[in-house]
């Protein structure tokens, strides 16, 4: 979900991801060169049917999905975004 947000929302731009590991965690991040989400959007957007771009296709379920998924995992997920200045979504799972 992550990443066809990301070519969804900076279609025809890079999208960077990276997997490294920090302590006991796996560190995932995919981070975009789209418009960018404002601060005030980034904990709304990951709760059902809520979505930060109302003028695109889709039920607003992705991201609360993707989360709910995560936190079954023991895991979190948190977004680095300016509007203007692309979007980062960073996930950490436990790491064994």
């Amino acid at each position: 979900n992550l990443l066809t947000n990301s070519t969804k929302y900076a279609a025809g731009k890079p999208i960077k991801v990276e997997v490294t590991k920090e302590n006991k965690f796996a560190k995932v991040s995919i981070k975009d060169q789209g418009r960018g989400i404002a601060q005030e959007d980034h904990e709304r957007i990951f709760m059902r049917f809520e979505r930060a771009d109302n003028s695109q296709r889709g039920m607003g379920l992705g991201l609360f999905i993707s989360k709910e998924i995560i936190n079954m995992h023991a895991g979190q997920i948190r977004i680095k975004s300016e509007v203007g200045q692309g979007a980062e979504f960073i996930i950490e799972l436990p790491f064994s």
